[in-house]
């Protein structure tokens, strides 16, 4: 299997350009055994480097069509921590999404206190490789807009295509756990990536009783998700004055001056 920055970031942008995104984006799942955690995490901010380069090489491709300064990381299980990892290296980093993440070698449970992007962290309920309560810790720690979203019934291996020997079940099947997975991040991804303001009460709102999740949310000031408190974040805030949803710090149903007070109390630009 080609291991290059660039079958990585291709094998992610099949499944975000889809939905018209065009934020840098890199995924690392398979990986070799007995790796280096921490070379792993920065070959996965060298792969998003080679994508914004690609983005900015008039002779590629991808020419224009990478968006350098909304990065974005995922993994799974020890992929998962070194994406925790390498959003700890690299502030660039935007959107982090660790699923059913390993505690890495160095602690990419330790790490998540370094991480202020916005993170859904997603497990299965079912895992029995890498338990749930491996990453309550680890969503403890994140300083950003954080979630930590439950697949009911979901298993470690049931984040991967296709089955492979001696790994766990859970009791959905696998189909039913990757929708789940791809539409969980799709919408964070959409929200965190590209901007798309539309998916936010998809994102922090209440889940709907048929969606197969149970989620837990802590939303923060930073409300683009960036690791800053600033003027940006001050612009979403103000647009959404007096109503519900993106801004409502409190969870009172309104943005108001409750919420301008938390706000300006956590400028941090």
């Amino acid at each position: 299997m080609d291991s290059s920055p660039r079958s990585r970031c291709i094998r992610a942008r099949r499944h975000t350009s889809q939905r018209g995104d065009s934020s840098s984006f890199c995924r690392r799942h398979r990986v070799r055994s007995s790796p280096s955690h921490s070379a792993l995490a920065a070959d996965m901010v060298s792969s998003l480097d080679w994508l914004a380069a690609e983005g900015a090489d008039a002779a590629s491709p991808w020419a224009g069509a990478v968006s350098s300064d909304r990065r974005g990381a995922a993994g799974h299980s020890m992929g998962g921590g070194c994406a925790v990892l390498a959003a700890r290296q690299d502030p660039r980093i935007h959107a982090l999404v660790p699923m059913a993440a390993a505690d890495t070698n160095p602690s990419s449970v330790a790490a998540a206190a370094s991480v202020r992007c916005a993170t859904r962290l997603i497990v299965g309920s079912q895992d029995t490789i890498v338990p749930p309560s491996t990453d309550v810790p680890m969503y403890a720690n994140l300083q950003g807009p954080a979630q930590f979203v439950s697949i009911t019934g979901g298993s470690h291996c049931g984040f991967i295509d296709s089955a492979i020997p001696f790994c766990d079940s859970g009791s959905i099947t696998r189909a039913q756990q990757l929708a789940t997975v791809r539409r969980e991040m799709t919408e964070f991804l959409l929200l965190y990536l590209k901007g798309d303001g539309s998916q936010w009460n998809a994102v922090w709102g209440t889940p709907p009783a048929d969606a197969g999740i149970v989620q837990q949310s802590r939303q923060t000031p930073d409300l683009n998700g960036n690791g800053r408190v600033d003027g940006e974040d001050l612009g979403i805030l103000l647009a959404a004055w007096g109503q519900a949803g993106r801004g409502d710090l409190d969870g009172n149903g309104t943005v108001d001056g409750a919420d301008l007070g938390l706000f300006l109390a956590a400028w941090r630009p």
